[in-house]
């Protein structure tokens, strides 16, 4: 079982806590970093089991903390540098997997493992419910899916030659 913290807990964050949370054998959030601390995180906190930290720096301090979900991978570029600085390894002591897979999360040591997302697909749609509005419809909130696929490398302890796999 992996025990991970995630960083963020905005919509997404939430939601993925939510999906895994006491239901998957594969991994269970114990922290989550966020800049304050709400009383809605607070309850969130509570409700899933996770404890709120302001820094991963204070979630390295928890020995049984083997991975860092981050809400983006800018995001996660800090925790690899936070995990560096502990004076632990990236990909062994600590796994870290960010999320939209930039440009630099291939080039960056050690590579980034992230969930790369078609953009450019949610660009386009959302440009063309803007112009929707704009020309007068009053279509409501809408969700989109996009398939997402995981882009294993050295932070997540895959190395360099890992096989990528899709997930929709």
């Amino acid at each position: 079982m992996v025990n991970a913290a995630i960083v963020g807990l905005g919509w997404w964050g939430k939601t993925l806590v939510e999906s895994v949370q006491g239901t998957s054998d594969v991994i269970q959030f114990k922290s989550g970093v966020v800049r304050t601390i709400s009383p809605e995180l607070k309850t969130f906190g509570e409700l899933h089991k996770l404890k709120l930290v302001g820094r991963v720096d204070d979630v390295l301090s928890d020995p049984k903390i083997d991975a860092i979900v981050c809400l983006n991978d800018v995001v996660a570029f800090g925790a690899i540098d936070a995990v560096a600085d502990a004076g632990l390894q990236v990909g062994r002591d600590v796994r870290v997997i960010g999320f939209d897979d930039v440009q630099d999360a291939r080039r960056s040591r050690p590579a980034l493992a992230s969930m790369a997302v078609p953009a450019e697909s949610a660009g386009r749609r959302a440009a063309q419910l803007l112009l929707n509005r704009i020309n007068g419809s009053a279509g409501g909130p809408e969700s989109l899916i996009l398939p997402a696929e995981l882009m294993p490398r050295e932070s997540c302890g895959c190395g360099t030659h890992a096989k990528a796999t899709s997930a929709a």
